[in-house]
C-alpha cells in the first residue's frame, strides 16, 4: 500500500515538472512568434515525453492542466462577440489541442521499435493539433484571412508555418530523449 502511494506521489511530482517546464518553454523561450497567434518553441515536448514515459491518460492530464494554465495566463479571444464562437475557439485552441497529447502513447504497447513509438506519436499528436488549429482559423479566426484570400489557404498556410516547425522541433527532441521516454 505505501509502494503503490509512493508511486502515486512520483508520478503527480513528475507531472507538475513537466506542466512547469512544458509552461517555461512555451512563455519564455519563443523562438518566433506568429503575429495572430501560434509560436515556435519547445513547449510541447515535456509533455510528449511525460505521456510517453506514462500513458493516455496522464499525457491527457498534462495537456488539459497545461491547457488551462495557458488560457488563464495569455488568452486569445477571437474577433466575435458570439459565446459560442468563443467557447468553440477555447475548446479547439487550448483544451483539445493540448489534451491530444495524451494519444502520443498509443503505441506504447506495440511491438515496434521505440524510435518508430516516437516518430508515430509525435506525428499523430502534430497532425490532430494541427487540424484543430485549421478549424479554430476556418469557423473562427477567418477574419483575419486578406481580402481575395482563400480563407482554407491562408489558415491552413498560417497554421503550417509555425506548426510544422514545432513538429520537426519536438520530434526531434523526443528522439534525442528517447532514452528517458519509456521507462524500462
Amino acid at each position: 500500500m505505501e509502494v503503490n502511494r509512493k508511486s502515486k506521489s512520483n508520478i503527480l511530482a513528475e507531472m507538475s515538472i513537466m506542466i512547469s517546464l512544458a509552461f517555461v518553454l512555451h512563455t519564455f523561450l519563443k523562438i518566433f512568434k506568429m503575429p495572430n497567434g501560434g509560436s515556435i518553441n519547445f513547449g510541447l515536448t515535456p509533455l510528449l515525453v511525460f505521456s510517453f514515459r506514462r500513458n493516455f491518460w496522464m499525457g491527457t492530464i498534462s495537456g488539459f492542466a497545461l491547457s488551462v494554465i495557458y488560457f488563464l495566463t495569455s488568452p486569445s479571444v477571437p474577433p466575435t462577440d458570439n459565446l459560442a464562437k468563443i467557447i468553440l475557439s477555447v475548446l479547439l485552441d487550448y483544451v483539445l489541442s493540448y489534451s491530444c497529447v495524451g494519444l502520443s502513447s498509443i503505441f506504447n504497447r506495440s511491438n515496434i521499435n521505440d524510435k518508430l513509438k516516437i516518430v508515430l506519436g509525435v506525428s499523430l499528436v502534430h497532425v490532430i493539433r494541427f487540424t484543430l488549429f485549421c478549424l479554430s482559423g476556418i469557423t473562427i479566426w477567418y477574419v483575419n484571412t486578406p481580402f481575395g484570400e482563400s480563407v482554407i489557404n491562408y489558415v491552413a498556410i498560417y497554421n503550417l508555418t509555425y506548426c510544422l516547425p514545432n513538429f520537426i522541433a519536438d520530434l526531434l527532441m523526443c528522439i534525442a530523449l528517447k532514452k528517458i521516454c519509456f521507462l524500462k
